[in-house]
């Protein structure tokens, strides 16, 4: 067991890591916050070696710089990716496992990208060592995506790049609520159960903005679920949604782990959106996407409610 002098140290220290979080720096050559993110200490020049610390991160990286403007990437990029990074030109990249301060300096960095939800510890270290650490927080809504890559682009000197994409998202963010627009109004609730116990989606998640963006109602949030919870049988059948949303495997054989036990669950099978099988798979990757991948995930979703409600093409 930790010592309490420890326990107290490490709270001590995320508790600097959450005060550098929110400080904006103003000596740094670029604007360093558009209300997503701050970056400490302020960069020196235009960061030329950037390790993302995340799929997403990476995943904004691939789309704004050149590959040799990146200096490593994280093994969870080859399983959990949304792109294919095995591949070139990414493939030939140095992979780090770990969010560590050891390891990511020894990559010798001049920026690293992460999100709220990593080591604070790590980050603080990072920091106290001169190199730059920009942290992110996860997306919540479409207008996420676009503060995080409003901010990068101008901290990365792509600017061009970044609104170019942003008008592409945009027209097809667009394009998907014209379409949900004219279908009727369904309740989904964002599930995931391997047969050992359920999850739910409900709001300030990715998932949710997934939603919303294919014009669906949020019923976890309706619930009063926020972030992702745990959910027993009987909150599923009082939640009772028009349809369910669930992952399913990519880069490996078989099918959703959830559907099938939606489907074999006795108690749940009162539900109608169970008994009609109105349950939408999308690929795990794209239901978790935390970055302009947001848009390929609303798509895949669209395709599915169409083909679950074929009245309404």
């Amino acid at each position: 067991m930790r010592s309490l002098h420890r326990a107290t140290v490490v709270s001590l220290l995320a508790a600097v890591g959450l005060c550098l979080l929110v400080a904006c720096e103003r000596r740094a050559p670029r604007s360093t916050s558009v209300g997503v993110g701050a970056i400490e200490p302020p960069l020196r020049g235009t960061p030329q070696r950037i390790v993302p610390a995340t799929a997403a991160a990476a995943e904004y990286l691939a789309a704004l710089v050149e590959p040799q403007r990146i200096a490593a990437l994280p093994e969870q990029v080859d399983d959990f990716a949304t792109r294919d990074f095995r591949g070139p030109p990414f493939g030939s990249l140095p992979r780090f496992a770990k969010y560590t301060a050891e390891r990511l300096l020894a990559l010798e960095p001049d920026l690293v990208i992460t999100l709220v939800w990593q080591n604070q510890d790590t980050t603080t270290v990072l920091r106290g060592q001169g190199i730059p650490v920009l942290v992110l927080r996860s997306g919540e809504d479409y207008a996420s995506v676009r503060e995080t890559l409003a901010l990068l682009g101008n901290l990365l000197g792509a600017e061009a790049r970044a609104a170019e994409i942003t008008r592409g998202l945009d027209a097809r963010a667009a394009a998907l609520g014209e379409r949900a627009r004219a279908r009727p109004k369904r309740r989904a609730l964002v599930y995931s159960n391997d047969g050992t116990g359920g999850w739910a989606a409900g709001a300030r998640t990715t998932a949710g903005a997934l939603l919303e963006l294919c014009g669906l109602v949020n019923a976890g949030a309706e619930d009063g679920i926020v972030e992702h919870q745990q959910i027993d049988l009987e909150r599923v059948l009082r939640i009772a949604p028009d349809l369910f949303v669930c992952g399913a495997p990519v880069r490996a054989e078989g099918g959703s782990a959830t559907r099938a036990v939606l489907l074999a669950s006795a108690p749940l099978g009162q539900l109608k959106a169970v008994r009609d099988e109105r349950i939408a798979v999308i690929p795990s990757v794209l239901l978790s996407a935390d970055s302009p991948a947001l848009l390929d995930a609303a798509e895949a979703l669209e395709r599915e409610i169409l083909r679950l409600y074929p009245e309404s093409k």
